[in-house]
């Protein structure tokens, strides 16, 4: 696979990279999976290893995060837990520049199931945004006016 339709044109297009990158550390074998979290102006990959980094993956991380613009985050004790590796000035969120809302989030928020009662609460939340959406000129996913 050298591209991905449905992922984002710069995640799809450091497949390839990304490929590269993993068949060159030494902890390729010890990384069952990688997952991702696109933000407003950060991406994150989340390594899911089983094994510490050495000194040599950290200095491949570093450098692959700096040319492809990424945030590495990596596993703490528990392997439900991770922090950000590489770099550490971003932060990852959700940005609604219209309503000058900013939704920080970790990149493993939406592992876990959401329950009928967070459902709700989003529901709400996005009527209630949709309410206050109606006299403004622009448009936005969740208004009616935008549908049409």
């Amino acid at each position: 696979m050298t591209s991905c339709e449905v992922l984002s044109p710069n995640v799809s297009a450091m497949l390839v990279p990304l490929r590269k990158l993993v068949a060159g550390l030494s902890i390729r074998d010890r990384l069952p999976q990688i997952e991702l979290a696109v933000g407003s102006d950060v991406t994150a990959l989340v390594l899911c290893i089983l094994e510490p980094l050495n000194e040599a993956d950290e200095a491949l991380l570093r450098t692959f995060a700096d040319q492809w613009n990424v945030q590495w985050w990596v596993p703490a004790e528990r392997p439900d837990t991770v922090y950000p590796f590489y770099p550490l000035d971003r932060e990852l969120a959700y940005t609604l520049l219209e309503f000058d809302v900013s939704m920080l989030f970790k990149p493993t928020a939406l592992r876990r199931s959401i329950t009928r009662s967070t459902a709700c609460s989003i529901c709400s939340a996005v009527s209630a945004i949709s309410r206050c959406r109606r006299g403004c000129r622009a448009k936005w996913w969740g208004s009616r006016a935008a549908r049409r």
